[in-house]
């Protein structure tokens, strides 16, 4: 047991190997019969060891957090292997360093620098492909042992995982804590080797930052940006990697941007490639470790729109046909501001002017719809209206204010249809996209709809209606502004 546990053990780890790693990871994969969140429970959590590979363990889920197992005794007592996680993106990743025994392979436990990284893949409701990755291998004798002892030691483990449910999948659900991130995705026609290309060689990188950064892809390696010319740079520490399957890093930022966003050293992001059946490639970006107070919610909105500039900059250079998807945890919440009071009315501000776009209606078929939006008197609310253009001429469609409540950080609206039904509710910012709490009385009863706007960029955006609780759209719309109207 002691040999199988020397493949999830951490230890401390030099900056830099005497020799350079081998790019060929030890790949060992298994299905088993658990959703999801179990097989992220069993990997990740204090019980879910405990469960199927270790008597005792103690697992604190954070980058650098303690992760140690004892097969045989108590946590702390003899035996005991103390382990330190590296990054994690639940339930998708986790990463960690790895050792060998140091009575067969002294030099490869020397060497402190070798890692595994463990991605979980759902394929339906009731089993989940778990691929472990183990890396940072070198060249000569006696890695080459330790490389052929792993992979029957890794096999070993996977089975023990496969085994456990067999006999026990399904018995029980689990709940995984939510963690504050927020997250970008699209589909590119290129294929992982040329999305890892884009993400970790100077000229991939390039090709969509625009200047050329300085790349060490190693254990403890970093990615070097210029900010601007002379200035220092900005440091993405990489805390492991899987070649044409995961980064994982962390920003290192100079000291001149510390005072106002130095709270982002904390966070993580992690960036996934998933082969498509296309021979294309998903890539999900995440940004992980977020927590509340203004100085968070000051740099969450900084960096929630630099995320999005930088995936579209990347979905471009890679040819993407698809829109950058927000995807963010809905625990995310770095405060109040960040969804309610003056930086609602400041998204709205930006749609100030007028806007066009094409709908269906059941009598009248392809309609077109006119939308402006204005400032009210006071600067802290917002005046909207829309129209419809039938050939006999414009007709009034609805009128709406939306207003930052005295004494609160919350923003109402109250809205005006042409059959006199009236809306109310609260409008918050999630990530990019404005929603809209719409609550309409008719005589049934409250009927409750899910309105929302993501600004495309300064002259497009998307208006998204349904029901609540429903996945199929009444409205889907995208709007073009009138760039000969005035915005203010």
């Amino acid at each position: 047991m002691l040999q199988l546990m020397c493949t999830l053990a951490l230890c401390a780890a030099p900056l830099f190997a005497e020799q350079p790693a081998r790019p060929d990871p030890l790949r060992t994969q298994t299905v088993i019969d658990a959703n999801l969140q179990q097989a992220w429970h069993a990997w990740a959590t204090t019980a879910g060891l405990e469960s199927w590979l270790a008597g005792s363990a103690d697992v604190d889920l954070r980058p650098g957090g303690r992760y140690a197992t004892n097969a045989d005794g108590k946590v702390g007592e003899p035996g005991t292997i103390e382990l330190n996680i590296l990054a994690f993106d639940p339930p998708y990743m986790l990463a960690y360093t790895t050792t060998a025994p140091a009575d067969e392979f002294p030099n490869v436990a020397a060497a402190g620098d070798t890692w595994a990284v463990v991605t979980f893949q759902p394929l339906d409701e009731h089993h989940t492909l778990v691929l472990h990755s183990a890396l940072g291998w070198r060249e000569g004798e006696e890695w080459d042992r330790a490389r052929a002892f792993f992979a029957h030691a890794n096999r070993r483990v996977l089975d023990m995982l496969r085994r456990h449910f067999q006999a026990h999948g399904g018995e029980s659900e689990v709940q995984i804590e939510p963690i504050e991130s927020f997250s970008r995705q699209f589909e590119t026609t290129a294929p992982p080797e040329a999305v890892w290309q884009a993400l970790t060689t100077p000229q991939g990188l390039a090709s969509w930052l625009g200047a050329v950064p300085s790349v060490e892809l190693v254990f403890n390696g970093s990615i070097t940006h210029s900010a601007a010319p002379g200035a220092e740079g900005i440091v993405e520490r990489i805390l492991a990697f899987d070649p044409n399957r995961m980064l994982a890093t962390r920003l290192d930022l100079p000291p001149a941007l510390e005072p106002t966003l130095g709270v982002v050293e904390q966070t993580w992001t992690v960036t996934r490639l998933e082969a498509l059946e296309s021979g294309g490639t998903r890539v999900t970006r995440t940004s992980l470790g977020w927590k509340t107070g203004r100085e968070w919610s000051a740099a969450a909105r900084f960096f929630e729109t630099q995320a999005t500039q930088q995936m579209k900059a990347l979905a471009k250079a890679l040819g993407s046909g698809s829109d950058v998807e927000v995807r963010d945890n809905q625990a995310f919440r770095p405060d109040a501001e960040t969804r309610v009071g003056q930086a609602v009315l400041d998204r709205l501000g930006v749609l100030v002017g007028q806007w066009t776009s094409k709908v269906t209606l059941p009598e009248h078929g392809l309609t077109e719809v006119r939308t402006s939006f204005q400032r009210g008197p006071n600067g802290r609310s917002i005046v909207s209206t829309s129209d419809f253009v039938f050939p006999s001429g414009a007709t009034p469609h609805s009128v709406a204010l939306t207003w930052l409540e005295p004494g609160s950080t919350e923003v109402r609206f109250v809205s005006l249809d042409e059959d006199s039904g009236v809306a109310r509710g609260r409008v918050v910012l999630q990530g990019d996209t404005l929603i809209w709490d719409w609550r309409i009385a008719t005589e049934r009863g409250e009927q409750r709809l899910d309105l929302r706007i993501t600004l495309i960029d300064d002259n497009h955006y998307r208006m998204l209606v349904r029901e609540l609780d429903s996945e199929r759209p009444l409205v889907d719309a995208e709007f073009v502004r009138d760039l000969e109207s005035t915005g203010d």
